[in-house]
């Protein structure tokens, strides 16, 4: 076998490899939810059947989030508290779009492997989140609109080889090995 013949199967085999072994970034679940009532809760559950890692909670909470201690978003999992934010929590993002009646509240929020995999164990994760009790709903356009709790949860899909894709692989290794044998024999 020609050494640029064995170069190109063993390149072309390594790229199949990675490509069936590598992640995948996906979307796992997401919601928004209107805020309609003061002090409005939030409680879903939801199916997950895939395996991921490096799993993201991305929050975007829009409305009246302003200066008193009871203005406040709670965000749970499994019942786990994920985020407790107010318009001074530290390392998320916060916009006023009108003082004291409407703020934007966004940051994203690591949950680690092990976590995700515990609360997604039983493939049901229970997410709900809860406003303090002084978020009021307003929907006024001079108040800043519509006010809202948007959420995502975004991972790497662990990857699941396709039998033809493994076959593909196999049979490539295989002519691989032969062609090594045939080379030493020459």
């Amino acid at each position: 076998m020609k050494k640029t013949t064995f170069a190109t199967l063993l390149a072309v085999n390594l790229y199949l490899f990675v490509a069936v072994s590598s992640a995948m970034a996906a979307l796992i679940v997401s919601d928004t939810t209107a805020i309609k009532q003061t002090g409005q809760t939030y409680s879903n559950d939801f199916n997950v059947t895939d395996t991921y890692t490096n799993v993201t909670l991305n929050l975007y909470a829009k409305g009246d989030y302003g200066v008193f201690t009871t203005e406040w978003v709670k965000f749970y999992i499994d019942g786990t508290l994920l985020a407790d934010w107010t318009f001074s929590t530290p390392d998320i993002t916060v916009v006023t779009n009108r003082k004291y009646y409407d703020y934007s509240l966004s940051g994203t929020v690591s949950l680690g492997d092990s976590f995700f995999n515990r609360a997604s164990s039983d493939n049901l994760l229970q997410v709900s989140w809860v406003n303090g009790p002084a978020v009021n709903a307003y929907n006024q356009s001079y108040l800043g609109g519509q006010d809202y709790v948007s959420w995502s949860l975004q991972g790497d899909a662990a990857p699941v080889p396709e039998p033809a894709t493994l076959l593909l692989l196999g049979t490539g290794l295989i002519g691989i090995v032969a062609g090594v044998r045939r080379g030493r024999r020459k």
